[in-house]
Parts: structure tokens; C-alpha cells; sequence
């Protein structure tokens, strides 16, 4: 078994230095590979020469760093225990194969990666730093000698609230055409297991001090099937229009991530390499308050989504002048202009725990108010259809107690003929327990009907073999906090009922960020076909911010909240109350919008092979 200690790169071959696992042996060994996966081992070993002039014990050395220096030598940076101390050590080569000593430090080192075959004003640059990353240009003093001058202000920094807010490690640095490219990485805790993904920043050729663009989302991410591998970094390497990053597990096992960054650039001058968020219709809002009808004269809202005969449906939340939340219908052709709309409620509270009880209403004195109207009633309806029944979760309200989830159901003739018989109403949701907020899938997972009700910590889901039985009595703990250092580390719950797709169940959700209150947003992930407990790709920034005006002027400020979605071919169209007031739409090619996500259509990952000499 092969234990990689670094890997560099000379002309157009890429060299890997492993030492095996046999404690008796503490050589450097060198694969090297044209194709940057496949390495073939070679008779030649390395040595590193201290400053005594004996070799380096490597069992004794660590966090190797390759790198060139102002000469074009190759520098090898690590760390060597020394007794109970650990010591940095900064080694030069020509060849690659013999390494001798040249500076010895007790601070650590930063790392720095000269821009290779690149000057500015006759100047060489480098890029160094941890965190943060700062350029530093060769200051010549004399014909012979000259000194690095670093800039006092970092020109690559965390981002507060984006994918990169923690610590930026470099992993290159190399010009291209465009300008100065440089690739880092940033490791997160996500689902209790430490990621990584990786970023891009493009500095301008002429002054590379000034950053041009920066990647808004991940340009890669560590793929699921790498969990619990406890990865580290080991180098990079340009081959042909890719870049190649190497990374070893603990186990010994190396494997390396294929970015074709050609790519990206031809994307950034097409103005395509963006965010893939969803893209708003500029009709928005598309459902509006009717105030010559009492019941929805307010707000009209959360709609629920369906595609059938043609048509997307929708079921919104509408309140009036009672302050009582109703369900209203609307549909269209095209789901964006909705040509045929309800002049009355398709659904009104019926039982008590919905507040159809008189005088079940206490008006200020409601321990839970939804919406703009704290009368109570049937809100924020969610549609899923399972062979031809239409079910309906719905959080129903009595207007004092805590709001409960509810489930109904109709026939799919009916609901397309405007029949509205729907069946008597249950509660899944426990007693005393406030809930909202709960889907269904829309087809049976391992032969039961499955309840998805909670995604924070964790994915929560209950799987019943009936949706006909009288008492659910479902216990769910509704958390809401969530990872820290992301954006949705206050979580809300789960938005419109999943969609099935090539890669996964589709589940938009509602979170907001403690560096940035009091605005939902709405975040995307994917999960596992056969177990939807297990998150297998997640977007790492909101899908949908409440930027716009209507989003931001109603019941309440800032607040895009999804309840349905639906799909026309390959459009994604997903169905959202804006500002607790209007219902809006934003779209999607749902294939881009997916592999945006999942990234299978850029970069590729590889185990490294050996082969034997």
C-alpha cells in the first residue's frame, strides 16, 4: 500500500513521491504518469539531504508542499518531528530526485506558489497565504539578489455567507489567456462529515493584484462516495486543458479530481458560468389578491403545483376579511399565464382543529399567527399525486391552539372536473406539537407510503401502509438549526412535496442565516431513490433570494416560501408566495439546474492506478 507525500509536476509529465507502508523502509518513491491517473513506478528513489549532509528520516517528516521558486528549482516544503518539536524544513532540487536542505524554521510556513513562465513589469509574482491569500512581486536590489515584497491587503479573502466563508487553501496558480488563474479549496462540516469543495479566482494579466471574477458557487465538490475517507491535499497538475488535484485518504488510497477549467472560462465568456439559480418570470407576481372577493381580498398565496391534461394547477392559500385562510384554484396552458381562476374556495376549513368551530377564535391572543391572518383555517396546501388519487397536506389551524398538519384527498377525475369532493380530513401531526410544513412522496418507497417531516438535523420521514387509517399521531422533533457556517443554519422545512429525477428526489427547502435575518430563502437538495433519509448532493447557496419588490412588500418582508413545483418536459416551474401576499413563479432547465448540483457534467474523479515496471 502506497502512502502519497506530494505530488509535482515536470514538463509534461506529472511526478507522485509515496513512501510504502512498511515501517522498515523510509524511502521516497516516484510513480509518474502523462496521462495524470495512471502512474507507472520507477527503480529511482529521492532522497532529501539535510543540513548535515545525511538523508532526512522521512518516517519523521510530513505535510509535504511542492512548489518552484525565482530560479525555477523545484522547493519542497515540510514538517520534521524532532524529539518532542516539530521543525520546518525548506529543501531545493534540480532534478527532483536529490533534495537538499536549505532553510530550517520553528514557525509554520505559508504556502506560495510562484505564477510560473509569468512576470508583471519585468517582476515575478507569487501568490501566498493561509485563510487568506495576499501577492507578493520580486523587488530587485541588485543584479543578483532581490526580495519578495507582499501586499498588505489580501486580494482573496472568506466570504461571509457564500461557499467559500471558511478558511482558502491554494491548491494552483498559472496563466492562461484571460488572465492569472487560481484554483483553491475550502473544507466545511456538512451532515457531521467533513467536504470539500473547490473554487476559482481570475486576476487581471496586466495588474494581478486586481481580482476580475470569483467563482459564485463551487466549480467542484468532493463527490458522497469519498465519506469517511479523511482526505488530504497532495498537489496539482496541468494536462492539456485540465487541471488534475490529488488527494490522499487515510487509508492510503489516492485519487485525483479532473477539472476542465477551459471549459469554465469559455463558459465565463459566454456570461453562462453563473450561479444556477432559479430565474423568475418577469410576470411576476402571477396570482394576486381580488378584493372584490371578500375571501381572498388580503393575500393569496403558497400555492400547491400539479401538471395534468395540459394544465399546471394550482391550490393557493387565500385569506379575506375574515382573516380566515382558505384554498382557491387557478389554472394554465403554459404555467405562467393562468387564464381560469376559482370565484370561490375550492376548500374551507370543515373540522374543528382547522377552526370551523364557532368562536374557536381568540383574536390576539393566538400563540401562533401565519400569514397575515391569526383566525385560523387551511393553510400553505402541498399536492402530490399517487396513481389517481390527489393528496393534500395542508397545515390546519383552529385559530388558538397550535397549528397541526392535516391530510385530504381527491379523486384525480373530480379535482380535473372542478368536483371538489374531498375526503374528511386527518391529522398526521401530534397533539400539542406545533408543525407545518410535512410532504408526501408521490410514489410508495419500499412499498409504503412515506411522510417526509422534518429535515433538521436530519431527514425525518415516516412510512405508513396506509394513508386511509384514522389516527397517524406522527412524532416529529421540528429543530431548526442547521450547519453553522452555511447560509441555512436556521431551518424552516421542507417546501414543495420531492420530484423524481436521474439523479434523485428533488426537495426544495425554506432557511434563513443569522447573518442575514428575518429573509427565507429557499435552498435546494437531492436524495437517495431508495433511502430518502440520506442527502446525497445539496446546493451550497439559495436557490431563490427575496430580492425583488413583491417579495419584499406585504405581510412580511422578505420572504420567497415554495409550496409546489412541477415539471413541463424539461422545465422546472417552482410555485412560491411572495411576502406572505402574491403567488410567483421561477424556472429552470431542469437538467442544468441539476447537474449544476450534482456536477457531473465538469469535473471527473479518479482513483489513481499503479502500474509495475
Amino acid at each position: 500500500m502506497q502512502g502519497g507525500l506530494g505530488v509535482v509536476q515536470k514538463g509534461k509529465e506529472v511526478f507522485l513521491f509515496y513512501r510504502l507502508s512498511s515501517k522498515q523502509d523510509n524511502s521516497i518513491y516516484i510513480a509518474k504518469s502523462a496521462n495524470g491517473y495512471s502512474f507507472k513506478t520507477t527503480k529511482q528513489k529521492a532522497a532529501i539531504i539535510n543540513q548535515t549532509g545525511k538523508p532526512e528520516n522521512i518516517g519523521n517528516c510530513s505535510d509535504f508542499f511542492f512548489s518552484r521558486n525565482e530560479n525555477n528549482e523545484f522547493v519542497l516544503s515540510y514538517k520534521l518531528l524532532r524529539g518532542k518539536k516539530h521543525y520546518y524544513h525548506e529543501a531545493v532540487s534540480k532534478t527532483l530526485f536529490r533534495w537538499k536542505v536549505k532553510k530550517t524554521s520553528s514557525i509554520t510556513p505559508e504556502p506560495e506558489i510562484i505564477v510560473p513562465g509569468y512576470s508583471s513589469n519585468a517582476q515575478k509574482v507569487k501568490y501566498s497565504g493561509r485563510g487568506s491569500f495576499y501577492i507578493n512581486f520580486l523587488k530587485t536590489i541588485s543584479k543578483k539578489k532581490g526580495a519578495w515584497e507582499k501586499h498588505p491587503l489580501p486580494v482573496l479573502a472568506p466570504r461571509i455567507g457564500r461557499f467559500d466563508d471558511s478558511d482558502l487553501h491554494i491548491a494552483a496558480v498559472f496563466a492562461v489567456k484571460k488572465g492569472i488563474l487560481l484554483s483553491y479549496f475550502i473544507k466545511y462540516e456538512r451532515n457531521e462529515r467533513h467536504r470539500y469543495a473547490g473554487g476559482m479566482a481570475l486576476f487581471d494579466k496586466k495588474n494581478p493584484s486586481k481580482l476580475v471574477w470569483r467563482s459564485p458557487d463551487p466549480v467542484w465538490e468532493d463527490p458522497e462516495d469519498w465519506e469517511e475517507k479523511r482526505l488530504s491535499f497532495l498537489g496539482s497538475a496541468r494536462i492539456k486543458k485540465n487541471l488534475f488535484l490529488y488527494w490522499e485518504a487515510k487509508n492510503g488510497e489516492i485519487f485525483s479530481i479532473e477539472w476542465p477549467y477551459e471549459e469554465y472560462l469559455a463558459d465565463l465568456n459566454k456570461s453562462k458560468l453563473i450561479v444556477h439559480k432559479l430565474s423568475r418570470f418577469g410576470g411576476n407576481p402571477i396570482i394576486t389578491p381580488r378584493p372584490e372577493n371578500l375571501w381572498e381580498s388580503k393575500a393569496t398565496m403558497n400555492a400547491a403545483a400539479i401538471y395534468e391534461n395540459g394544465r399546471v394547477h394550482l391550490l393557493y392559500r387565500a385569506i379575506g376579511e375574515t382573516d380566515i385562510s382558505v384554498i382557491g384554484y387557478a389554472s394554465s396552458p403554459d404555467g405562467l399565464n393562468f387564464d381560469k381562476r376559482s370565484d370561490t374556495p375550492i376548500y374551507v376549513p370543515r373540522e374543528k382543529f382547522e377552526g370551523a368551530a364557532k368562536n374557536s377564535y381568540n383574536y390576539g391572543l393566538s400563540p401562533y399567527i401565519s400569514g397575515g391572518g391569526g383566525a385560523g383555517g387551511c393553510e400553505d396546501p402541498r399536492l402530490t399525486k399517487i396513481d389517481n388519487t390527489l393528496y393534500m397536506t395542508y397545515m390546519a389551524f383552529d385559530g388558538y391552539h397550535g397549528p397541526r398538519v392535516a391530510i385530504t384527498s381527491i379523486k384525480l377525475k373530480d379535482f380535473l372536473n372542478k368536483q371538489w369532493k374531498w375526503e374528511k380530513p386527518k391529522i398526521l401531526s401530534r397533539p400539542g406539537q406545533t408543525h407545518k410544513n410535512w410532504v408526501l412522496f408521490p410514489e410508495k418507497i419500499n412499498g409504503k407510503y412515506a411522510i417526509l417531516h422534518s429535515i433538521a438535523p436530519h431527514i425525518a420521514i415516516d412510512y405508513v401502509d396506509s394513508l386511509d387509517i384514522e389516527d397517524f399521531n406522527i412524532e416529529s422533533r421540528r429543530l431548526t438549526h442547521g450547519d453553522e457556517n452555511s447560509w441555512d443554519n436556521i431551518v424552516r422545512g421542507a417546501g414543495a412535496p420531492p420530484i423524481k429525477t436521474k439523479y434523485g428526489w428533488l426537495l426544495f427547502y425554506h432557511a434563513m442565516d443569522k447573518r442575514d435575518p428575518d429573509r427565507y430563502k429557499i435552498g435546494a437538495m437531492i436524495l437517495d431513490y431508495k433511502n430518502p433519509k440520506k442527502i446525497l448532493y445539496r446546493a451550497r447557496l439559495p436557490v431563490l433570494e427575496p430580492d425583488e419588490k413583491y417579495e419584499n412588500e406585504g405581510f412580511k418582508s422578505g420572504v420567497v416560501y415554495a409550496c409546489g413545483a412541477t415539471l413541463i418536459d424539461d422545465d422546472l416551474f417552482v410555485y412560491y408566495g411572495g411576502a406572505d401576499t402574491v403567488t410567483c413563479v421561477a424556472m429552470a432547465n431542469l437538467n442544468e439546474f441539476l447537474n449544476r448540483m450534482v456536477g457531473k457534467t465538469k469535473v471527473k474523479t479518479r482513483t489513481i492506478n499503479f502500474l509495475n515496471n
